[in-house]
């Protein structure tokens, strides 16, 4: 990726370099350096301003960036990133559906249950509508939204499927998750 950005920024290919800078991002955000993909991530959608970036493909560098804002616990910032990705999204479902649960899960962090309500509901139409999308993403965030209002027992399924998703590998990241379903099934079913 490094000699990549090199030949881009040789060649003075802004809207290829800024993809190179969100794949370095990513790959840093995998290796849980959050702070390293943050400053990638940013360097990406600097450079997509600046250039003659598609408003789509904005839109998709905006929730990537928002998604590390997340992973750093920057929680008001990456709301106001993936808000701010709304506009450039357009009709692109897919996008669309990354775009909203991840509002959904920024808005568990900053306790707002109605706004997370919402934009999961967005996404499970989204889902509905698409064999293919991560359903566990949508899965995680239902459940975890579903024990914070202590719907205990219609959480269980949701947090249940969520490892179990074929798309899926659990990470250490996800303790949340299990904690969660623990709490679920001690306050739900006295399990």
């Amino acid at each position: 990726y490094e000699r990549c950005l090199e030949l881009h920024e040789l060649t003075h290919d802004d809207i290829q370099a800024s993809f190179t800078w969100m794949n370095i991002a990513t790959l840093y955000a995998d290796w849980k350096k959050h702070d390293k993909a943050l400053l990638f991530a940013r360097k990406s959608v600097e450079l997509a301003f600046r250039s003659n970036m598609d408003k789509d493909d904005v839109g998709r560098l905006l929730t990537n960036l928002g998604t590390v804002l997340f992973y750093n616990k920057q929680y008001a910032a990456a709301r106001d990133t993936l808000r701010a990705a709304i506009p450039f999204i357009g009709d692109n479902a897919y996008q669309n559906y990354i775009n909203d649960i991840a509002l959904s899960g920024t808005y568990i962090h900053l306790n707002n249950a109605d706004s997370a309500g919402y934009y999961l509901e967005n996404a499970g139409k989204l889902l509905a509508g698409n064999e293919n999308f991560p359903a566990y993403r949508f899965n995680k965030y239902k459940g975890l939204l579903l024990v914070n209002s202590q719907s205990y027992g219609e959480a269980i399924p949701y947090l249940e499927s969520y490892p179990n998703d074929p798309k899926y590998s659990f990470t250490a990241d996800d303790y949340e998750v299990i904690n969660a379903l623990a709490k679920a099934y001690e306050s739900g079913k006295k399990d």
